[in-house]
């Protein structure tokens, strides 16, 4: 029997990369990003088959709303009619995801009994639901914030965007560590040795033993990956079969003064309530994923101040009136989206 396995984190962490391993055996395939499980509507037995058309509230600051992505379902062998067609013959979600599985498996010859990886940062949103409602396991990547911070700095978002994003991401994640279908992989341990890792994690998740040569071979010539993944421009390495082990972080005293306006800074109450975060403080993530002491030797004494630029501010407000159009947030909801974080 198939199975289906879910793969979230904050945007610029390398789950591209874990996903491109992952896709280069013949037991597994990770295709391009569909946040499939990203969509609370799919854990509703009675309307998961909505999800073609629906859009779930996010807690990330960096999207308003967030839904299933159509322009990539060729590379799954689908289009919308198809997937409308299998959607609708599924008598339970259950059975759909089987459904899904298998014939991506088949489209790729692959192993039938193997493993899709569906790879979206944005299934983060949904680690609990997952966890609850489906007895399927939770990849989560985890990269050092200030390395995910400079990186999305590249990709175009503005600076306090780019310093809480990973605050509000890993505050999903955070209650769940110890769950024991929660998979935690650091970027850092992954490219120190990417196949031993993903060999272990098909081990563990799909019970198949492929060595790490194999996947490593599988890497080099995964034309797959190559041609049906995207790859952003501000990415240092975007070739698909090498790793880039080099780490060449560039860290003016800009960088640090911002990054030490985290010092104080956790989940806003009304924010982590809304969303079903943990109220969590910046160096308290920093601590459970063994970040803690490089963040706090870099940043020194500096005391930074996180302050919202005017059109961030208008984001978080565009945010909010998506919500309270679609009814996921009401009128007293306003300075919850307005203050996702706060000072300790």
């Amino acid at each position: 029997m198939s199975k289906i396995v879910a793969l979230g984190n904050c945007p610029s962490s390398g789950s591209t990369f874990l996903a491109d391993l992952l896709d280069s055996s013949p037991v597994s395939a990770s295709g391009p990003e569909l946040n499939l499980f990203s969509l609370e509507d799919l854990y509703d037995e009675a309307g998961f088959r909505k999800i073609l058309r629906q859009r779930s509230r996010f807690s990330s600051v960096y999207l308003r709303r967030n839904g299933l992505v159509l322009n990539d379902l060729c590379s799954y062998g689908l289009n919308e009619n198809k997937l409308e067609i299998m959607l609708s013959e599924s008598v339970q979600l259950n059975d759909f995801l089987e459904r899904f599985s298998e014939s991506f498996l088949a489209l790729r010859g692959k192993d039938l009994s193997g493993v899709v990886f569906e790879k979206s940062p944005q299934n983060i949103h949904c680690t609990g639901v997952f966890l609850e409602r489906l007895d399927n396991f939770f990849i989560h990547v985890v990269r050092n914030p200030i390395d995910v911070y400079k990186s999305l700095l590249r990709r175009g978002f503005s600076a306090s965007f780019a310093l809480i994003t990973w605050l509000l991401d890993e505050a999903k994640v955070a209650q769940y560590l110890d769950h024991p279908r929660l998979i935690v992989v650091r970027y850092e341990d992954l490219v120190k040795d990417p196949f031993n890792l993903t060999s272990s994690l098909l081990k563990r998740v799909a019970g198949k033993q492929i060595n790490a040569e194999e996947i490593e071979r599988g890497y080099s010539q995964n034309d797959y990956r190559k041609y049906h993944t995207v790859k952003l421009d501000s990415w240092k390495s975007k070739t698909p079969g090498q790793v880039d082990r080099q780490r060449s972080r560039k860290l003016g005293e800009g960088d640090l003064l911002a990054l030490s306006s985290l010092k104080r800074v956790k989940v806003s109450s009304g924010y982590a309530k809304h969303f079903d975060l943990s109220e969590i403080s910046f160096l308290e993530l920093l601590e459970k994923f063994g970040y803690l002491d490089e963040y706090l030797s870099l940043v020194g004494e500096r005391k930074g101040k996180l302050v919202f630029s005017r059109p961030e501010k208008y984001k978080l407000f565009r945010k909010f009136t998506g919500d309270l159009k679609y009814r996921d947030a009401s009128l007293l909801d306003i300075n919850t989206y307005l203050n996702p974080v706060e000072q300790y």
